[in-house]
């Protein structure tokens, strides 16, 4: 701003014939689109056409085919190798691509020592996710200065010939209103038809993270056209969520409640909007409290810590806004933190009020920490000195760093997803039972998870914070009926292990790590008890797929 103010006046205080210098030409180019992440990975980006869904009723809005793309983040060996697998991995609720940043290159890594071991991972970057304009974030990222990002985003000004045309507003999205679980499960099989038909049953392994497993599940149980989902799949990997309402009947789900909707619990400040309300008003969820604009703020935040980690954390009030509310403090009495320091007392589980989005990454210091009872419930850790700086020391499961970079690294990628479909949840809670009875009410809404019951495949299931027990005691109750319902069925024909009893954990196994954070399973540190976790999916990946490997353009 400063610049173009001295700009003016140098124009202003020249006459008709004083030479005028051209500004200096951008040397701006956005992150590439194929990047090597660290050595020996490579990491590129692909669209895939997706299914076209039908319009709004109530809104007679239909979305536009240019939306009709989902976008592939692929990790794989920098040198071209053919991989024995191909992990596509399904986020969560207000997940981006970027959140599996780290259990990607985890997996990738292996394949650096153990040829036997080549695997790609394919990131899904949901079609909600194409929404986002992230112009100003990537010009942040590759000229490391956050302040670019606030300057686009809120103060109007032009960034590298763009200018932000603003947040887009529940009215401006009524087509999402139909992007639900038919719709993602579509656009994902399009995405899973790249491998070659013959290969599906044994190469590709499909892992969704919280409600990305109750979305993965379904695509095993989905009915497409007659052909089962399962039959693209060589196996099954939940990680910290399910269902949990397998083979539930359909007078367990109200048809009532899915037009109507319902509150998650009594004095929660989160509600699930039915069919009705979504399509009139509310196609799309933010975060609670904080809006679409606060993943924007922890982009930002993040950027800022990775960038300049010692200095002053950025002076943005919006910024601190954020900060307070997740500390349970008045923007008066944040104290001052370096970047590092505010970033890590907003996502270490210890002190962030947004428990879904926190993990375990070390510990404040350079002050005192003062219990207290947060918004939603439970004790938390605030700083309690407003005359102490506060920093950050890294530590047990999770670095900062990489948190920090999985939620704004690369050319449009992020941790979060700002337009989450409401419809999406919606869908996925009326289809949690896997299976369906003639006459099913939920058929004219698009389901078709008929197979549930049929599962053979293997299954890896992993219970962190959301689904393990909360007693400690190390158990997972909410994969009971998972189990169940695979029974005693082997795995099936065509697999790398057709005939092994449900018994073996090659075909079953649950881990259970009650000390992970809801996040840690993707972004933990590649040693210690992150390592032993990355080590056992590779190792069911590997049992999962057959010798050899598929080379997909």
């Amino acid at each position: 701003m400063r610049a173009r103010l001295l700009t003016a006046i140098l124009l202003l205080g020249c006459g008709k014939d004083d030479p005028v210098t051209a500004p200096p030409a951008s040397t701006y180019v956005p992150p590439p689109a194929v990047a090597i992440v660290e050595t020996g990975i490579t990491r590129d980006l692909f669209l895939v056409p997706g299914v076209h869904p039908g319009p709004n009723p109530t809104l007679g809005v239909e979305t536009p085919k240019e939306r009709d793309f989902v976008r592939v983040v692929r990790y794989r060996l920098e040198k071209s190798t053919p991989a024995r697998a191909i992990v596509v991995m399904m986020p969560g609720f207000l997940g981006g691509a970027g959140s599996f940043d780290g259990v990607a290159r985890a997996l990738v890594r292996r394949g650096l020592a153990d040829p036997a071991a080549v695997v790609e991972v394919w990131a899904i970057d949901r079609r909600a996710n194409l929404l986002e304009d992230t112009h100003g974030s990537d010009v942040a990222e590759v000229k490391k200065d956050p302040g670019l990002a606030r300057r686009y985003y809120y103060d109007g000004e032009a960034v590298e010939g763009k200018t932000f045309a603003g947040f887009l507003d529940q009215s401006d999205l009524g087509y999402v209103s139909e992007w639900g679980l038919p719709v993602t499960l579509g656009d994902l099989r399009n995405v899973i038809a790249r491998v070659p038909a013959a290969e599906r049953k044994q190469r590709v392994v499909l892992l969704g993270h919280s409600l990305g497993g109750t979305i993965v599940e379904s695509y095993a149980a989905w009915d497409f056209e007659g052909q089962r989902g399962v039959d693209d799949l060589a196996g099954l990997v939940l990680v910290d969520g399910v269902s949990g309402n397998e083979l539930d009947p359909v007078s367990s789900f109200s048809e009532k409640d899915y037009l109507e909707g319902s509150a998650t619990g009594t004095g929660s400040p989160f509600s699930a909007p039915g069919l009705n309300v979504i399509r009139k008003v509310q196609p799309y969820v933010a975060l609670p409290f904080f809006g679409v604009k606060g993943l924007e703020h922890a982009e930002r935040l993040a950027m800022a810590a990775r960038f300049s980690p010692t200095a002053p954390r950025i002076p943005d009030d919006d910024v601190t806004a954020s900060l307070a509310l997740i500390l349970g403090l008045k923007s008066s009495t944040v104290p001052k933190t370096t970047s590092r320091g505010a970033f890590g007392l907003a996502f270490d589980d210890a002190s962030s009020t947004i428990t879904i989005g926190a993990v375990s990454c070390g510990k404040a210091v350079g002050g005192p920490l003062a219990s207290y009872k947060s918004l939603l419930g439970g004790t938390l850790l605030q700083p309690s000195d407003p005359s102490a700086t506060y920093d950050w020391e890294d530590g047990e499961l999770t670095a900062l760093s990489d948190l920090a970079d999985a939620w704004f690294s690369g050319p449009g990628l992020n941790f979060g997803e700002w337009y989450f479909p409401a419809r999406l949840s919606l869908d996925a809670s009326l289809a949690g039972s896997l299976v369906m009875e003639p006459g099913d009410f939920r058929e004219k809404y698009g389901m078709r998870m008929k197979h549930g019951a049929a599962l053979d495949l293997p299954v890896l299931a992993m219970a962190a914070a959301l689904t393990a027990d909360a007693d400690g005691s190390g158990t997972a109750k909410s994969y009971d009926k998972l189990r169940a319902m695979l029974g005693d069925k082997p795995v099936g024909e065509g697999r790398a292990l057709a005939g092994v009893p449900r018994t073996d954990p090659r075909a079953w196994q649950l881990i259970v790590r009650p000390k992970f954070t809801h996040i840690d399973p993707l972004v933990a540190r590649d040693l210690g008890e992150g390592k032993a976790w990355y080590d056992a999916l590779a190792g069911f990946v590997k049992s999962a797929t057959k010798d050899g490997g598929v080379v997909v353009p």
